[in-house]
């Protein structure tokens, strides 16, 4: 089962957002059988929120794009990933997060799970190792501080790496984006509810 990655839920609130911009710009067509003026307040409203989700989309894409920098090798003979996963809109001084992922070697055409040691690092200091479980390996980095930090994990036998960037906000910053994201909830909630009742004064027209 694939873990949601605070860059999924970006990535997904945009979709969403977008989403709901289409469906009102869609009934503010319909509403302008009935009332062209309720429509056309109706659609400025959906085109606002179709350009606020593909804000939010393309700017979910350039902070993965920005958090995951493979090193470049001169043999392709090995494959690892890596990815982060913990912490809710957002991680947080004080939380903890699992880096995992897999490593998979070339056999001919074919790309099979690897046997071996996996080290990871935390801003160029060695944090641990994990023997691979199938190709797989897991990291547990508890009780975070504010920051920014550099996850370089590497495959010892293949001297493959792969790094990954971590950024850990401030409490302060953690509760601006709850309170950004619940006023998101909230005007969607308010929309769908106008929306309805658009729709139900226009049938009620009739």
């Amino acid at each position: 089962m694939m873990e949601l990655t605070p860059q999924h839920l970006r990535l997904l609130m945009g979709i969403g957002v977008k989403s709901l911009g289409y469906l009102i710009v869609a009934a503010g067509i319909f509403l302008s059988l009935k009332d062209k003026t309720v429509a056309l307040k109706v659609i400025y409203v959906g085109v606002s929120f179709v350009i606020f989700g593909w804000f939010l989309i393309v700017r979910a894409l350039r902070l993965a794009k920005s958090r995951e920098k493979p090193l470049k090798v001169l043999k392709k003979q090995f494959k690892i990933s890596a990815h982060i996963s913990g912490g809710f809109l957002g991680i947080k001084e004080g939380d903890s997060v699992e880096v995992g992922g897999c490593v998979r070697g070339r056999f001919g055409r074919n790309w099979k799970p690897m046997d071996g040691t996996v080290l990871i690092a935390l801003n160029g200091i060695p944090f641990g190792r994990s023997k691979l479980m199938d190709g797989k390996y897991s990291f547990s980095i508890p009780n975070l501080k504010e920051g920014v930090y550099d996850i370089h994990v590497r495959f010892v036998e293949g001297c493959e790496e792969r790094r990954v960037r971590l950024k850990v906000l401030s409490l302060k910053e953690w509760r601006r984006n709850i309170l950004i994201t619940v006023s998101i909830v909230l005007i969607f909630a308010l929309m769908l509810l106008l929306t309805v009742l658009a729709f139900t004064h226009a049938g009620g027209g009739i």
